[in-house]
């Protein structure tokens, strides 16, 4: 029978990625964005399952989710602009120059708030920097005061900038509980991935 040109095939993101189906590059504008591009090498339409969370490496420290699903024509690229934030304390801007990798979130951290921050971000519906300060929080141990009075920059005059401002912590308190709140109620993903691997 004539399957249509039209017809999709459903694929998952890091199966496809595996089998060499699809192209992917994570090109960091900096720690709050990045732009990923896909593409199709294969000769037929692919509807691909984008993940809600990831880490981008070699740097291990960008993150963003896109979720949902993406139409991916034969030979075609798509760019999908992805909002992120930083899983290292300390470490540099990440370099656009730098080739990056997009690998599950779970092969750089099993912490369980990490993660549903991180598809929280992928909402698109959070303020980047209170993500930022929440993140920090758990990956890092950093305690909110330590947040509120972290310096961004030093000026020449002796004034300083703070890195957050004081509102931007305390919504990231809000997002904190509740990615909280949201592992608790998720069944774990670690739990899952060392099932899988006892096997």
């Amino acid at each position: 029978s004539d399957t249509p040109v039209t017809k999709q095939d459903f694929v998952d993101f890091f199966e496809a990625k595996k089998r060499g189906d699809i192209d992917v590059m994570f090109i960091p504008r900096n720690s709050k964005s990045a732009n990923v591009i896909v593409r199709n090498k294969t000769k037929k339409g692919l509807k691909v399952r984008m993940p809600d969370v990831f880490a981008g490496v070699p740097m291990l420290g960008q993150m963003g989710g896109m979720g949902g699903f993406q139409n991916i024509e034969p030979g075609k690229v798509r760019k999908f602009k992805v909002m992120t934030v930083c899983l290292e304390h300390g470490k540099k801007e990440p370099n656009p120059r730098v080739k990056y990798d997009i690998v599950p979130i779970e092969a750089f951290t099993k912490k369980a708030e990490v993660i549903e921050l991180c598809r929280m971000l992928g909402t698109g519906q959070m303020n980047q920097d209170a993500a930022q300060a929440a993140t920090w929080h758990f990956t890092d141990g950093l305690s909110w005061p330590e947040l509120v009075n972290k310096i961004g920059a030093r000026h020449l005059n002796g004034r300083v900038d703070r890195y957050f401002h004081p509102n931007q912590v305390r919504l990231g308190m809000t997002y904190a509980k509740v990615a909280s709140h949201r592992a608790k109620l998720r069944p774990s993903q670690v739990d899952k991935i060392e099932s899988l691997s006892n096997q």
